[in-house]
């Protein structure tokens, strides 16, 4: 009777023994999963912020002119100035050639709608539309220019891991910006060489 006892208070504490190791190890797998999904949260989050960084610096530039400024107002972009460098320059010049024609901006508002994200190591890619609304400087427009012009584009981003660092690698328009969707019925032309006072002028934007 007393081995019997025994055997049963030593079945028990195996069965016990069996289920505190089982709960531990469920826990470790938890805490990994929850230490994966929160590393591949903060991942994301920081790549949709240097995207954002590099489409809103990119605007800003258009706006206001001063690629040093632009860039030391935002600290993310940094991760996006060596492979948009020659982008940034290209929209200084392009804002340069429009003001040489009367046209400018005193503003924008940029938007980014995420498609799609993947991360695969040192190497991740971002799908995004970029919503733009750029406000007209009407101090030096002509009197019937348009307050504002909106466009929709397509973004693939490229970005690699250096020295624990996520920079971007590259940004690829997927599409050309259609017309804009905007409350006026008119815009300024993406081509500089076309003026408001042209016939172009009309269902063409910057």
């Amino acid at each position: 009777m007393f081995k019997s006892k025994l055997i049963i208070v030593t079945s028990s504490l195996f069965l016990i023994s069996g289920l505190t190791v089982t709960k531990v190890v469920q826990a470790k797998q938890n805490n990994q999963n929850n230490h994966t999904q929160t590393s591949a949260s903060y991942t994301e989050t920081e790549l949709i912020g240097i995207a954002k960084a590099a489409i809103q610096t990119e605007n800003d530039i258009l706006v206001n002119g001063n690629i040093i400024a632009v860039l030391n107002r935002n600290p993310r972009s940094s991760r996006a100035k060596v492979a948009l460098q020659k982008r940034f320059e290209k929209t200084l010049e392009r804002r340069k050639f429009l003001a040489n024609r009367k046209i400018g901006f005193k503003g924008f508002q940029t938007k980014l709608e995420i498609k799609n994200i993947q991360i695969n190591g040192d190497i991740a890619t971002l799908e995004a539309k970029e919503k733009t609304i750029l406000d007209y400087d009407l101090s030096v427009m002509p009197p019937d220019a348009p307050k504002t012009t909106e466009s929709h584009t397509d973004h693939l981003f490229s970005f690699l891991l250096r020295n624990g660092q996520w920079e971007l690698s590259s940004d690829q328009l997927l599409n050309v910006p259609g017309l804009p969707t905007k409350p006026d019925e008119k815009s300024v032309p993406v081509d500089p060489s076309v003026t408001p006072a042209d016939t172009k002028f009309q269902g063409m934007r910057v």
